[in-house]
């Protein structure tokens, strides 16, 4: 739970409590930005509904795709300590997944003429591209604790006489 603090009147404290962390909150509406950004951008220079839509959707959902699974893979030592309020937050960061993957399809094939081959085959390029930035996003996170653990290991070996 995230709290941003404002000073009131007569010296009183205003807290504004919201769900969730200002970091996330931050990385949605970049997300989000970018995506509606490039939909304005494409449809102007392309003026293309189809493919601005397209495209649109898939930046966004390669930007939470990726955010989702850094958040993913720090999670993953904390659920195998089976804590509860880990795996409430992966469940609705699977919710959350599964639901932007679902959207960003229904937007694509509603953008797409309907007796197209893109109205079948375009609307699954923004899941399958968020697929593949979540796995980016925690091979990334892996590989950085990798390489610490070898700066930590290399650290430690003891320096040999010449």
């Amino acid at each position: 739970m995230g709290r941003i603090e404002r000073a009131g009147s007569n010296g009183f404290t205003r807290y504004i409590w919201y769900p969730g962390n200002l970091e996330d909150w931050k990385r949605v509406g970049i997300a989000l930005g970018t995506g509606v950004a490039a939909f304005v951008g494409l449809l102007i220079l392309a003026h293309s509904m189809l493919w601005a839509t397209l495209v649109s959707t898939t930046v966004t959902a390669c930007m939470t795709g990726y955010a989702l699974g850094n958040k993913d893979a720090n999670s993953f030592d904390s659920i195998s300590e089976l804590r509860s309020f880990e795996t409430g937050r992966a469940l609705w960061r699977a919710l959350a997944k599964g639901f932007g993957a679902a959207a960003a399809a229904v937007l694509v094939a509603h953008a797409a003429p309907p007796t197209s081959w893109s109205g079948w085959l375009l609307p699954i390029l923004p899941a399958i591209s968020g697929a593949v930035a979540h796995q980016c996003g925690i091979m990334q996170v892996r590989l950085s604790a990798v390489r610490q653990a070898q700066k930590s290991e290399l650290r430690r070996a003891p320096v040999a006489a010449a």
